[in-house]
């Protein structure tokens, strides 16, 4: 148990370093189109990840990827994936 609480205060504390780092930088700067604060981003962070927009982006930019990669497997220049002649 003492091993697990030792291996998340080693994940938890340089993460909160970091995230207080950049807050007082982002405090020092005042310039939220600049340097924006932590809570501003991951408040932004939450409206995009909430969004159904975002999702229907992400799914044709990955229709998108595969489509690519199919045209290119049957109608490229005849070889396979990892560059082997078909």
């Amino acid at each position: 148990m003492r091993n697990k609480a030792l291996a998340l205060l080693k994940i938890i504390v340089p993460i909160l370093f970091w995230l207080s780092v950049w807050q007082v930088a982002a405090m020092l700067v005042n310039n939220s189109y600049f340097f924006p604060t932590v809570f501003a981003t991951c408040s932004e962070l939450f409206e995009i990840l909430t969004s159904l927009a975002t999702y229907k982006i992400v799914a044709l930019t990955l229709l998108r990827v595969i489509l690519g990669f199919d045209y290119r497997y049957k109608w490229g220049n005849g070889h396979s994936y990892d560059g082997k002649s078909v």
